[in-house]
Order: C-alpha cells, then structure tokens, then sequence
C-alpha cells in the first residue's frame, strides 16, 4: 500500500523513496490542513524539570509564548491568519486566573509532560471565553522543558449544549421530584383532614357539654388547640401539593399588600426598615384573597428570619409581559401578562444548593425550634395552583430576592366583601344520605346530624349508596358524600341518583379534590363543598343553608 503525498512534484513515488525535504513538505501540507488546531510553545527562558511543581507552572504561564500554529489553531482564537497570532505569551491566551487551567498545566507536570483529552478555558481575541479539549506532549532537554507541542478542538458549542441538557434534565427531575412530594403530601393530608374531623368534632362536642367549671374541661380545650395546630399543618401540605380547595375572585395586588402594611409592619419589627412600592398599572389576578395575603406574609417571614441585625425589606409590584418563555430552576416562566410581586431583603442571603432546596417541605436552615419548613412551600404551592410561577435570586451575603409572577388581566372592578351572619344550631327533619368510606368520619357525621333532627340514610360507597337509596324508598333531599371512594366517586354517584331524582341537592366534602368532574360542578355552581376537617357547628350550618336555598 502506497501513502500519497502532498507535493505534485512526483504523486506517484513510494513513500520509502522520499526525499527529506519532501517528507517534511507532505507534513507541513498536512499541519495547514488538519482541521484540529495544532501549535508549538517554547520558552523565553530554562524551566527546570526538577523544580517544585508549583514553580514549574509558574514558569510555564511567565515564559511561554506561541511559536507556530496552523489556520485552524487562528480561526479558534478568531484570527484571520496564524501569523498574527504567533509570539502570543501563553498567559494571554491562557488565563491563570482561571483554576481550571492552573489544574491543567499542574497535571501536566504530573504527568511527566503528557497529557491527553484535557480542557482549558482560553480567551479569544474578542475577548470571548473558549474552551479547547487538548493534548499535548513536552520537549525536555538536559532537564529542562524547552517546548511543548499538541492540538486542539474548540468544544465551546459542545459544552453549551451539554450544559443546557443538564440543566434541563436537572429542572425536569426537580418538577418530578417536587409533583412525587406533592403527591405524598396530599395523600398524608387528606388522612390526616379525616383523622381530623372526628378528633376535632368530638372536641367540640365535649367542650360543648363540659361547662365552664368542669375539672376536665381545661383538658379538653388543649385537645381543640392541638387539633387546630394540626389543620394549620395539613393545609400547608395541601397548599404546597396544589389539592387545597380556593375560593377564586378577582383581586388587586397593590390592594392586598396595602391593606397588609400595617400588620407587615408590626410583624418585622422596629430594626427592620419596610419599603412598598406598587405599580398602579398593575392588572387584576384571579386568585384566593386570604392564600395571597398568605403568600405575602409567609416571603416577609421568610425575610425577616434572614436578617437577624435588621436590615431593608422591599415589597414591589409591577406589570410584566413576557414574551418569550424563560426557563428557572423551579420551572419555566410562560409567555403572558402577569402581576409581578417582589420581595426583597438585604439579609443573609443563601448559596446554590439552599436556593435548589429552598421551596421542598420541611426543608430549612432555621433553628428546630424557629419553623416548620413549610413557608416557601406553601408558597410554591399557591402561586403555581394560581397558574403563577415563582423565582429566587440570591447570593451568600448579599440578601435575596423573591419574585412571584401572577397571571393577570385588564383591570376590572372587584366586588366588595360582605358580612354573613350564621345561625350554627339549626337543624330540620329532612333526609340526607350520607356517603363516606372511613367509618370514623361516617359515624361521627351522622351522629351530627341526628343530634339536629334529620333522617339519615349512611353508605360507605357508591354502589352502597345506590342500594341503600333505593331500598329506602324515602326521597332524598341531600346528597352529603367524600369526593374519593371505591368503586364510585362522588361525582358519578351524584350523576346517577340524578337520574331518578333530578332535584337532588349535593354537598361534596373532602380533605382535597382532584376531579375533574367535580372541578366542572363547582365552577358552574352546580355543587356545594365542605373541606375537611370540619367542626359540627360548620357541618349543621352549611346542610341547613343548602336544604333552605
């Protein structure tokens, strides 16, 4: 087999019957046109070999300079021709300040002056960082490294592109990571919400009945205060797996941090200085007014903790149209209109791995005895069942930044708040099929409600209740059934006794829902919904105020 030269001075001749000054032509011909970047360093002066690691790099970065490059070695560095390039010191292409590249040059010397597939960061001429994957290989005479020779490819692109599919792979195992906690989180608060009804109910019920002298009945009131402790729990875990039930009005923002600034102001303190700036041009969100005020008042929290000396705390709100969408480690920000409320301390700030953690429950920095690490995470919660989305900007020492983008609209007018007085002991003798598959929670309802005056009829399903409705042969006036059974939902339950009796009356009653069917009912005001738990006084008042409507 022949090798073919580059030199058309004879083609054809067998590559033992070359001439040196031909064997260097094929090789210079194959330097000029090798796509990879191939160069020579020398030194300006001895580098010693046997000298301290240390020293030989140092000598490395002072004394060498570019000696010879190829077309592609000038293009890397966005230069036009390798003349101009050539006589480059080394640290001008090659930053020392870079630790990336002091580590390069260190396991060079390592190496006994070998190394193969190792990157540097480099600076073209624009200034522009480029990262080259090398190898490279020393000249050493008489114990001195006099030139070192090798290639290089520009991974730059490369390197972009890896980097963006990590951090895309990293956002898309944060969201799985965060919907499986919000999964497990619902699913422990919805047990728990029915625990809750029954330890709360009979709560009431005891403190009902014990009057105010009774020996017990301090006893039975730090059973109600440990209850009520416990709901407040469950509904942040609710609140942060996106399954708590919101009353959605249209509201203003400035409106709600306004009205908030007072409390703010006493909640920080006299050492912290509170600023509010809000942007009049700010359109309406459709949200839940008290899981707003929620949000507002759990980031203040949030930042007073950070600034234990005192410090600024700055609430702004402003109008935001995002046009193209915008990727943030807690999800990407979409294209729309939204409501943008920003909180921002000067406090102790927070590093990259607490801002990756800083929205899961239970996570926190806080003594054991300061919080529950649950505030970013009802956060989180709210404003992402409100279609919203939050970020976080921060660095150690230098405060942080909360921003949490809300949906929003032309401005419309909000409608006012109205006072309802309820009367909580009214009862009636009207039938009610109860349907609810925790037999705690039935026994304890339809205790409840025979105690105010009502027929009940009680199924632990849906097939059950079908059954039991029509052996009963009675009509029935409510439907009071859990959202989530066997066999059967409470929607399709519904659906089916409608059939028969199409004036039936409905009141769904959950720890949280996650139906669409339900969803549909609620939003026409076709359904009623009672969440969980709930007190006896709550229970009479909302059937009475159903069966009179």
């Amino acid at each position: 087999m022949l090798l073919m030269r580059d030199d058309d001075r004879n083609p054809t001749a067998p590559l033992g019957r070359e001439t040196e000054r031909e064997r260097v032509d094929r090789f210079r011909a194959f330097v000029r046109q090798s796509s990879d970047g191939i160069w020579c360093f020398e030194s300006n002066g001895p580098i010693r070999v046997d000298s301290p690691e240390a020293t030989v790099v140092d000598e490395i970065f002072r004394n060498g300079r570019l000696v010879e490059c190829n077309a592609s070695t000038a293009r890397m560095y966005g230069v036009e021709t390798p003349e101009l390039l050539v006589g480059a010191p080394l640290d001008e292409l090659l930053p020392r300040s870079d630790p990336r590249n002091v580590a390069f040059l260190r396991a060079f010397v390592r190496n006994d002056f070998r190394l193969e597939n190792s990157e540097t960061v480099e600076i073209d001429r624009d200034g522009q960082e480029r990262i080259f994957l090398n190898s490279l290989v020393g000249d050493v005479v008489d114990g001195c490294l006099v030139r070192a020779w090798g290639t290089q490819r520009d991974v730059t692109e490369q390197r972009r592109v890896e980097g963006a599919l990590r951090e895309s792979e990293e956002r898309l195992r944060q969201s799985q990571k965060m919907e499986a906690m919000g999964r497990l989180a619902g699913g422990v608060a919805h047990d728990f919400n029915n625990l809750l009804t029954v330890i709360n109910g009979y709560a009431d019920l005891l403190l009902k009945r014990l009057g105010p002298e009774h020996p017990y009945r301090s006893d039975a009131t730090e059973v109600r205060k440990a209850g009520e402790k416990a709901v407040s729990l469950t509904r942040q875990l609710l609140t942060f797996s996106r399954k708590r039930i919101y009353e959605t009005v249209p509201l203003d923002l400035n409106m709600v941090v306004g009205d908030m600034e007072k409390l703010l102001g006493r909640l920080i303190g006299e050492d912290v200085d509170l600023a509010i700036e809000t942007d009049p041009n700010i359109g309406t969100i459709y949200a839940d007014p008290g899981s707003i005020e929620q949000v507002v008042m759990n980031l203040v929290v949030n930042a007073r903790d950070a600034m234990p000396r005192g410090g600024k705390l700055t609430i702004e709100t402003s109008d935001v149209r995002v046009r193209t969408a915008v990727p943030h480690r807690t999800g990407s920000l979409e294209p729309g209109r939204y409501a943008l409320l920003i909180v921002t301390d000067t406090g102790e700030g927070m590093d990259a791995v607490t801002q990756e953690h800083v929205f899961e429950p239970f996570f926190t920095t806080k003594a054991e005895t300061r919080g529950t690490g649950l505030g970013l995470a009802t956060v989180y919660g709210i404003v992402t069942q409100a279609g919203g989305h939050v970020a976080v900007q921060s660095q150690p020492g230098a405060g942080a930044t909360f921003m949490i983008y809300l949906p929003a609209v032309d401005r419309v007018r909000t409608p006012e708040p109205c006072d309802v007085v309820v009367d909580a002991e009214r009862g009636g003798s009207e039938t009610i099929l109860v349907v609810e598959d925790e037999e705690d929670v039935r026994r304890f309802i339809q205790g409840m409600l025979e105690l105010s005056g009502y027929a009940v009829i009680c199924a632990r399903d849906g097939d059950s209740a079908l059954r039991a409705a029509n052996e009963s042969g009675r009509h029935i006036d409510l439907l009071l059934t859990d959202v989530v059974m066997p066999t059967m939902d409470g929607a399709e339950l519904q659906r089916r006794l409608a059939e028969r009796q199409p004036d039936l009356r409905v009141l769904y009653m959950s720890g949280y829902h996650e139906n669409a069917a339900l969803n549909e009912c609620l939003a026409s005001g076709e359904a009623h919904f009672l969440a969980k738990p709930f007190s006896p006084a709550t229970l009479a008042d909302k059937v009475r105020s159903i069966l009179e409507a």
